[in-house]
């Protein structure tokens, strides 16, 4: 896995990446050992920045913040009171839902 090359490489200082949140989360491990600062610049699950985790950071915004603005239109601009959430058991779809 590139992760752990990255590790390996003292000349590494940072990485940029990954770009989806299932990618990303086989990095962040590996990254925070290593003690190598990351951004992604579009993984968006909530639990890729959690507190514990003083090296991971992020250009998008996270799910937990779009699933809140998509749950606020729904219900005052649509005034839809009954939803159903569904997803695909991705990542990415885990942290939206």
């Amino acid at each position: 896995m590139v992760g752990n090359k990255f590790a390996a490489d003292p000349t590494i200082v940072a990485v940029t990446g990954g770009t989806c949140s299932g990618e990303t989360f086989g990095l962040k491990p590996i990254l925070q050992r290593a003690r190598i600062p990351f951004v992604s610049p579009s993984a968006t699950n909530p639990a890729i920045t959690d507190p514990e985790c003083d090296v991971c950071n992020r250009v998008a915004l996270s799910d937990a913040l779009q699933g809140e603005v998509d749950a606020d239109f729904v219900y005052n601009q649509l005034g839809l009171r009954k939803v159903a959430v569904m997803h695909d058991n991705s990542d990415y779809g885990k942290g939206l839902a």
